[in-house]
C-alpha cells in the first residue's frame, strides 16, 4: 500500500486499515468469512456495497465472493505487508 498512496496519507490509511483488519482477521480465524468480507467491503466501498454488487452482478456474486475471500485475507493481505 505504501507505494500506491501519497506519503502524506500513510498514517491515516494505516490507522483506518488497522481498525478494519483488527475486526476482519479474527473473524477469518473463526471461519466467519462472511463477517470478514462484510467488514472489509463496508469499510472500503461503503455501507451500500451489497446493493451495488447485487445490482451489477446478481445475488449469487455476494455468496461466491464471501466463499472465496479467505485467499484475500490469508494470502493477499500477507503479501501487502511483506
Amino acid at each position: 500500500m505504501d507505494s500506491l498512496a501519497d506519503p502524506r496519507d500513510l498514517d491515516a490509511l494505516g490507522a483506518f486499515f488497522g481498525r478494519v483488519f483488527a475486526v476482519a482477521m479474527p473473524a477469518v480465524g473463526r471461519g466467519e468469512l462472511g463477517v470478514a468480507f462484510d467488514v472489509f467491503m463496508a469499510a472500503v466501498c461503503g455501507a451500500g456495497y451489497r446493493g451495488v454488487v447485487t445490482a451489477a452482478l446478481g445475488a449469487g456474486a455476494l455468496v461466491e465472493a464471501e466463499r472465496r475471500c479467505r485467499y484475500f485475507f490469508t494470502d493477499e493481505v500477507a503479501a501487502m505487508n511483506s
